[in-house]
């Protein structure tokens, strides 16, 4: 079978617009695939084979799986749409629905407010590398992903009106208003970057990831990822009263479906909703206590960009 990779690639990176890391993600399933068969042809037979290795050895993690799982279908599907042999790659896609990866509850970390007041403490500003990762931080707790942080330009970022521009998946864009707290930071990394060039930042994901870890061991925090900064700003927001579409909008999320999983509601929040916003709660018979809208910005611009 003539896997055409290449083709793929290409249609994912000028058709879906999906950033490189992206692309490696997507292209890793069908690839293993190819490996796994070797000569053998694809079959329904051999991709419940490879999955039935996959799940028996015990070594891959289930949400892993669950996702090669996804991204598989999306290759199978593209293949049939474009390259032919439409009745076998359709029973290959009927035998990859029909799969079922074990279940696995993921096991999130969200930071506090105190521990996010605590994490962006340990970057050195009296560095670059300090800055760069102080200011890269300050953007992630913004909501933005870490390729979107990275992938920054200069004319991005509108200092005197005080927001971002993101290009997000599928070079959707968005705007979103910098804190004020994070604009003094932001203003004093660009001040002092290199100007030789319009990138914000030189340093590759992993590298930031390694980086990132360290700050957070020294903080207390354990070994974490950058994507922990999206999950608890959704989850604080949420506990602030925060409309939930902005939070979406923030985000960056077409489905909503999807920033309902980034929220991770606590007793804390159970308490506030019925000490405060209950309607029995409020001394004012029956009226419910005012949501504060912290981002009231980004809900202005949400309505411009529906």
């Amino acid at each position: 079978m003539n896997w055409r990779l290449n083709d793929y690639e290409d249609w994912l990176r000028y058709e879906r617009g999906l950033r490189e890391e992206s692309i490696r993600s997507y292209l890793q399933p069908p690839v293993l695939l190819s490996k796994f068969l070797g000569r053998d042809p694809l079959s329904p037979d051999a991709v419940r084979g490879w999955f039935r290795q996959m799940i028996a050895g015990g070594r891959i993690k289930a949400s892993s799986i669950a996702l090669r799982r996804q991204t598989l279908s999306i290759y199978l599907n593209w293949y049939e749409t474009h390259c032919g042999d439409g009745d076998n790659i359709i029973r290959c896609i009927h035998a990859l629905r029909k799969i079922r990866p074990p279940r696995y509850k993921p096991n999130r970390r969200c930071f506090t407010e105190d521990e996010v007041a605590r994490l962006l403490r340990q970057p050195d500003l009296s560095t670059s590398i300090g800055l760069r990762d102080r200011t890269a931080m300050e953007f992630l707790y913004m909501g933005l992903r870490i390729g979107e942080v990275l992938a920054l330009r200069v004319e991005d970022v509108d200092l005197r009106a005080g927001i971002v521009r993101v290009l997000g998946k599928g070079n959707k864009e968005r705007h979103i208003y910098i804190p004020w707290e994070s604009l003094r930071i932001i203003s004093r990394f660009m001040s002092a970057r290199d100007r030789k060039s319009n990138r914000l930042f030189h340093i590759q994901p992993d590298g930031f990831r390694k980086s990132f870890s360290g700050h957070t061991r020294a903080a207390g925090l354990g070994h974490q990822t950058p994507h922990t900064f999206r999950h608890s700003l959704a989850t604080i927001l949420t506990e602030r009263g925060v409309d939930p579409t902005a939070i979406q909008y923030i985000l960056g999320h077409e489905d909503f479906q999807t920033t309902r999983r980034y929220i991770h509601s606590g007793p804390s929040l159970g308490r506030e909703a019925m000490l405060t916003r209950h309607p029995r709660s409020s001394p004012g018979r029956g009226r419910a206590a005012p949501i504060p809208i912290s981002v009231q910005p980004s809900l202005e611009l949400l309505g411009n960009n529906s």
